[in-house]
């Protein structure tokens, strides 16, 4: 596009208003009715880069400023759009955003308007642009920012001054928190927060206190959506000073509370019983070691009372770990049902449980609880419609009075229980160093004998069995005994229910099998059908490692058959229904090794267990053979018995015989054989050998 010179107005006016307008700090131009540029001001060729040169050489100006020719094409007709209506409206050119390239290359967007000259410049419109290049970008980056934050996964909002009012919140924030578009704006950043919080005031203050130090806080809140629900959200907070806001507050949310949920899982299942929902071992020890500290602080007394069911491994085998889980979650109940809300009940595993007992100035309340526990838990339990009666024994320790510290108050307090079950169970006992002293000498026979048999300290001494109708001897119980080197004969009472506890029994028992087996052979050169009983604990029955096949085997490879070998059982393991017990019992019976009860009637005796067993012996136990000369109940018991057995093919021993008379009366009742200090006691292998040879 050529500049073109105007016939008027004269050119004296035109080098003035030319004066004129390159004072003018915006960019000038005057166009002509064909929209051609006639002049330029000096704003203008400093904010383009074109001179009137550049223009003069120009047969057109529009592909110079407007290379894209649809953007031209819109910019021409949009800007004669504009100048019609005005002149139809008499009003003013409704100015037009432009954007034009520069000399240099550069697009800078502008602000256009014209205005029609006078007469004498008529046809000639003067046309100004503004610059807005800068505005526009920075609405587009204020514009691209906001876009970034409206579509941020974390809810933001804004706070201006310390009148904690919000000023800003974008799109996450307000769903977050179940507000409406805008809603939250005006509102006192207060209404986000739950009043729950331990001390919504405290917590605020430290919030600012920090701020204020650090300008910088982060943290977990418990905040309240629009419809009162409550949720956890991890909160970032930043405070600076901005040059043309003044203070700012920026809050970032994250809602967490999936996340605590699944940690308030984590955290009960590491804390709390599976089944009773009790706190467990690793809390308890938390809150133990809590009171310690306070009682300490506070110089209070406190118990801990270590609560075992009496005999649910009996229930448990015989009517299922259902039924079992069952008494479990009964047992737990009444605890709680017995004690404070600042007392702690918790679960150890098992049938073991733990009460905490803080602050407690006088022990009669403690046996006033440990009597409630106890008639509680005796009360029938319902389940699946029958009742189901137990019993449990308690053991209590002392703080600071017994130990202040909390690994010796769990081992007191399981002594003391152990010496509730020894004294006849459903009862309670208090700790007593006397106790501890026999825990500690237990402790230390218990790994005595983890050397007995290497240093071959243990020995056997049989007790002959009499037929009681000729006073033949043709049995004999093997009955282990231990020459401890520095105690001296310790006696199968003391170290037998320790070798159960232990796990050595096994060991034990496998070494009486092979000691009793090999005297066994000795015998029966002189008497073929000689026997040998040997007892089996119920442990050893539960013990993977002595299978009745291995016995069996054995006794193959000594060419001994299975009848020269009586197991002695406890009416405790018939009662036992598990599979491994069931199955082993048959395979004992299935190669003809015979099997005796001992201490008959004095446990959970059942003709049923008998014949399902096909038991060949039954042991009358010795307090009832002691009274039978004065006890008028005892003969009739006795007799009861040997007839009863005699009636199901069973053979009868009766134990601890002492006296001619109990022979004679035990004789006339029928009873098949006798054992006891009368005939011998239990002495060395020799000594039998030379009684055999008689």
């Amino acid at each position: 596009m050529a500049q073109h010179q105007p016939s008027s107005p004269t050119l004296h006016n035109r080098s003035q208003m030319q004066a004129i307008m390159d004072g003018f700090p915006v960019p000038c131009a005057l166009n002509d009715e064909q929209m051609n540029i006639t002049f330029l001001n000096k704003a203008f060729i400093e904010t383009v880069g074109y001179t009137p040169d550049d223009i003069a050489h120009l047969d057109d100006w529009w592909p110079l400023a407007y290379p894209d020719e649809e953007y031209r094409q819109y910019v021409i007709d949009e800007w004669q759009i504009r100048l019609d209506q005005a002149k139809q409206d008499n009003a003013p050119f409704s100015p037009m955003e432009l954007k034009i390239r520069c000399k240099d290359g550069s697009t800078r967007i502008f602000m256009g308007y014209t205005t029609e000259l006078n007469e004498q410049y008529k046809g000639e419109h003067l046309v100004t642009l503004h610059d807005i290049t800068d505005t526009i970008r920075h609405e587009q980056e204020m514009r691209f920012h906001s876009q970034i934050l409206q579509n941020l996964h974390e809810g933001i909002h804004l706070v201006r001054n310390d009148d904690g009012v919000i000023v800003y919140a974008n799109q996450i924030i307000e769903q977050m928190f179940g507000y409406a578009p805008g809603e939250l704006i005006n509102q006192h950043v207060s209404i986000l927060n739950s009043d729950t919080n331990k001390d919504p005031e405290q917590t605020a203050q430290e919030i600012m206190s920090e701020l204020r130090d650090k300008g910088y806080w982060q943290g977990e809140v418990l905040n309240r959506k629009r419809n009162g629900e409550e949720f956890w959200c991890l909160a970032n907070i930043t405070r600076f000073e901005h040059q043309d806001y003044g203070l700012v507050w920026v809050s970032i949310h994250q809602d967490i509370t999936e996340k605590k949920q699944i940690e308030h899982r984590v955290w009960h299942q590491a804390n709390y019983d599976s089944l009773t929902q009790l706190p467990n071992r690793n809390l308890l020890t938390e809150r133990l070691d809590q009171e310690i500290k306070l009682s300490r602080r506070n110089k209070q007394s406190f118990a801990l009372l270590f609560l075992d069911l009496d005999h649910f491994k009996n229930f448990n085998d015989t009517l299922g770990h259902s039924v079992g889980d069952q008494i479990l979650l009964q047992t737990a109940q009444r605890i709680q049902q017995c004690i404070r809300e600042s007392d702690t009940a918790a679960r150890l595993g098992g049938d073991e449980f733990i009460i905490l007992l803080p602050q407690i100035e006088n022990p009669v309340f403690i046996e006033h609880i440990c009597q409630k526990l106890l008639d509680s838990i005796s009360h029938p339990m319902i389940v699946n419609g029958e009742k189901i009666f137990i019993t449990a024994s308690i053991g209590v320790s002392l703080f600071p009075t017994d130990s202040k510290s909390a690994e010796e108050l769990f081992q007191f307090s399981d002594q003391a229980m152990y010496q509730a079950k020894m004294a006849g169970r459903n009862g309670c006992k208090f700790f007593t160093q006397q106790m501890q002293a026999k825990a500690e000498w237990h402790r230390q026979l218990s790994n005595d004998m983890r050397e007995a048999i290497i240093r071959k300290e243990f020995e056997l001494f049989y007790q002959p069995i009499v037929n009681l109708s000729d006073l033949s001897i043709h049995k004999a119980e093997a009955l282990i005994r231990w020459h401890h080197p520095r105690l001296g004969m310790v006696s199968p009472d003391q170290f037998i229910p320790l070798a159960e506890e232990n796990g050595l029994i096994s060991d034990i028992g496998e070494w009486v099998f092979q000691q009793a087996t090999q005297q066994l052979i000795q015998w029966r050169q002189q008497q073929p059908d000689f026997q040998i009983s040997i007892n089996k604990s119920p442990v050893q029955f539960s013990a993977e490692s002595v299978s009745p096949v291995k016995w069996v085997d054995q006794l193959t490879e000594m060419n001994l058959p299975g009848e020269a070998l009586c197991i002695e059982i406890t009416e405790g393991v018939l009662l036992s229904q598990s599979a491994v017990v069931t199955e082993r019992l048959h395979q004992y019976l299935e190669h003809n090794i015979h099997l005796s009860i001992d201490d008959f009637g004095t446990g959970y005796s059942s003709l049923t267990y008998l014949k399902k067993f096909s038991i060949n012996v039954i042991k009358i136990d010795k307090s009832f053979v002691h009274d039978i000369e004065e006890d008028g109940t005892s003969l009739v018991l006795c007799e009861a018995i040997i007839a009863m057995a005699h009636r199901l093919g069973l053979k009868v021993v009766a134990e601890g015989i002492e006296t001619e008379a109990q022979r004679q009366i035990l004789t006339h009742a029928g009873c098949d054989y006798g054992q006891g200090y009368l005939f011998a006691r239990p002495a060395p292998a020799q000594q039998l050998t030379t009684l055999l040879k008689g």
